[in-house]
């Protein structure tokens, strides 16, 4: 019994520490599961780039909930904004873009 409550202590610290550690989610990605990986590195990369405006921006996607995802833009634009739905459309252009490329865009 006493190796139990050891084992259940353990796993309850290392729970702790990973959640310390990994990063949070993005729930208002949208797309193919590929695709919603690209976006969360892309705001995983934006939100730790030690660069403030970045850092703002996806907290404030966060915050006011936004969703985000791949499609169609308007004439040359790379992303866009539409605050009736509360979305951001990243041109479906850019789905084979390195997510540090990406996360430029979202500043």
């Amino acid at each position: 019994m006493e190796s139990y409550i050891a084992v259940a202590a353990l796993s309850a610290a290392v729970a702790e520490q990973i959640s310390e550690v990994l990063p949070e989610t993005y729930p208002g990605i949208e797309g193919t599961q590929q695709e919603k990986e690209l976006l969360e590195e892309s705001l995983r990369l934006l939100q730790n780039s030690g660069v403030e405006a970045g850092e703002k921006a996806v907290e404030a996607i966060r915050d006011k909930g936004c969703t985000i995802c791949f499609g169609a833009t308007g004439a040359g634009a790379i992303a866009q904004y539409d605050p009736e739905s509360n979305k951001i459309v990243i041109n479906e252009d850019l789905k084979d873009a390195l997510p540090r490329i990406i996360a430029a865009h979202l500043i």
